[in-house]
């Protein structure tokens, strides 16, 4: 796999200004078919443009990866199950590895994949797989957003995670400060993430794109930073693209991730050894999903710090986000040969 190259930046000016002609041609969709997940009415002028230029990175991170943005609009599987076994197949990783993890949590479990190359000492490049994550798209779009209200346990063995948000831009739209804590002889992490949710042409499909502000930066968008904890080191994430999916194993009940990374790491890479990282990330992963099941299990309790949020709903992302996927099961319904969906698989996609 070759080195990723720096996040691509486009200028203000450079975004298409509305044709002034009497009679105005058609002018291409800015956002490529591509919307703001979760949100219905204009954003504020530099949240588009930031949201716009960050969605332009994104496209260039996946090209990176052999993942075409025309293909991707198309919004064929093929394309990235293509893109990561050239990958496998290209690339001489140096760590790697595949397992089924979460048996307890649902039938047959959830496989991941996982791979790392190294440009250099100081940085990485990896590609993970999930597949059949037993979560909704309705509830996984819920955890992700609402990263700070995961009930992260405290692991025997396994570092320990928090996911403050800092601001909220926009429904879509975050200021993350993913922590980790220092594990055993290793420094803990303790980053600052911009994160946008973006739908994909195809309803039910989504992108994430995660970056991180500059190095040695004090504030991001106008919001102050706060500086790392002790014993933990600032990540600086160059660009990271999530594709989400729901499985078509499962009738929307499940759903499958594709992440691209690439980062700056708080350590060297010889430091990382291959054997902890491969006997770390199947039982973290576990407990990651175990963790946002747990979250999403009781919506309409009265003590659900979520589902609390959900009917509050104070920026109408989850009303919005409803739309979105009721127009994924219309088509779908729509393509599918025989009767239409039943309630309960209606519900199981919600």
């Amino acid at each position: 796999m070759t080195p990723l190259p720096p996040p691509a930046t486009t200028a203000a000016a450079d975004v298409p200004a509305p044709a002034t002609a009497a009679v105005p041609p058609p002018v291409a969709d800015a956002w490529h078919g591509v919307r703001p997940l979760g949100v219905r009415g204009p954003l504020p002028p530099e949240v588009e443009a930031h949201q716009r230029r960050s969605l332009h990175d994104a496209f260039a991170l996946l090209e990176a990866y052999g993942i075409q943005r025309d293909a991707l609009l198309r919004c064929t599987n093929d394309g990235v199950s293509q893109a990561r076994a050239h990958a496998e197949k290209s690339s001489h990783p140096a760590i790697s590895m595949k397992a089924t993890c979460g048996r307890e949590l649902c039938d047959g479990g959830f496989d991941v994949g996982l791979q790392f190359v190294f440009p250099s000492p100081w940085s990485s490049q990896c590609a993970m797989s999930y597949a059949n994550v037993p979560l909704p798209m309705y509830q996984m779009c819920a955890v992700i957003v609402e990263s700070d209200l995961v009930p992260w346990p405290r692991w025997k063995r396994l570092p320990q995670i928090e996911m403050p948000v800092l601001h909220r831009f926009a429904a879509n739209d975050l200021l993350l400060n993913p922590r980790v804590a220092p594990f055993a002889v290793f420094d803990g992490s303790d980053s600052v993430q911009d994160f946008k949710a973006y739908a994909l042409p195809q309803p039910g499909h989504m992108l994430v794109y995660i970056h991180s502000p500059p190095e040695g930066a004090t504030s991001w968008r106008g919001v102050p930073l706060p500086p790392p904890g002790p014993r933990r080191k600032r990540n600086l994430v160059k660009g990271c693209v999530w594709l989400l999916r729901p499985s078509d194993a499962h009738g929307g009940a499940r759903v499958d991730v594709d992440v691209f990374l690439s980062e700056e790491l708080p350590v060297p890479a010889w430091l990382i050894p291959p054997a902890l990282v491969r006997l770390t990330v199947p039982p973290l992963a576990a407990k990651i999903v175990a963790a946002w099941q747990s979250m999403t299990s009781d919506l309409a309790s009265a003590d659900s710090a979520i589902g609390a949020r959900m009917r509050e709903d104070g920026l109408g992302f989850y009303a919005a986000l409803r739309e979105w996927l009721g127009q994924w099961r219309a088509a779908d319904a729509a393509a599918a040969p025989g009767p239409s969906a039943t309630p309960s698989q209606t519900e199981a996609m919600m």
